[in-house]
């Protein structure tokens, strides 16, 4: 008993050890990614990509599906009916849909990036015209960062023509963290409720 005591806390322990997936993107002409997944402090993979940005084709044959016969549109659409009244009752639950709502936000504010920057070097060809547009989006850029609390730098290049985009972001995952918020949409009210009501439908 003793032993199952101290595997289940230290199984709950490492539930709480954050995951984390680091993203470096490079593109001038060809773009380089590179992913590194790291347990807490320990290094798991460090892998790259690398792309030509050039598109390939595909020469597969698309046939034509042949129309299904109007006595079995018939059966699909009146077995439909039931299903369709079901998903209204469950979409119609009290509090159904906020719950689910506001779970979907807790997730996503948990797994948002972090400490993302983003450095852009561009030129038009024309001093001016890269004058111009570097004016209008430097504004945009500052008003992003105060909201987004992210870094976004604009380097505009009045010598040639270019696009040159770097940027890096953190996502952190602690899985403890959202199986607790699991648990919690789980045993609340509002998914049983609608449950029992898309039984009754």
């Amino acid at each position: 008993m003793l032993w199952l005591a101290l595997a289940l806390a230290l199984a709950a322990m490492l539930a709480f050890v954050p995951w984390t997936l680091a993203l470096t993107f490079h593109r001038d002409g060809a773009a380089r990614m590179t992913a590194r997944v790291s347990w807490g402090g320990l290094r798991l993979t460090d892998t790259g990509h690398a792309s030509s940005g050039q598109a390939g084709t595909d020469g597969g044959d698309h046939g034509e599906g042949t129309s299904e016969p109007t006595r079995r549109r018939r059966r699909t659409r009146s077995a439909a009916r039931p299903r369709a009244r079901r998903v209204l009752a469950l979409v119609r639950s009290d509090d159904f849909v906020g719950s689910l709502t506001r779970l979907v936000r807790r997730l996503l504010r948990h797994l948002r990036p972090r400490d993302t920057t983003l450095s852009i070097r561009f030129g038009l060809g024309d001093p001016a015209s890269t004058g111009r547009l570097f004016g209008a989006l430097s504004p945009l850029i500052a008003v992003l960062a105060v909201l987004d609390g992210n870094r976004v730098v604009l380097v505009p290049d009045f010598t040639r023509q270019r696009f040159q985009l770097e940027g890096q972001t953190r996502v952190r995952l602690v899985p403890g963290v959202v199986v607790l918020l699991l648990l919690g949409y789980v045993f609340s009210v509002p998914p049983w409720r609608a449950l029992v009501r898309f039984a009754r439908a």
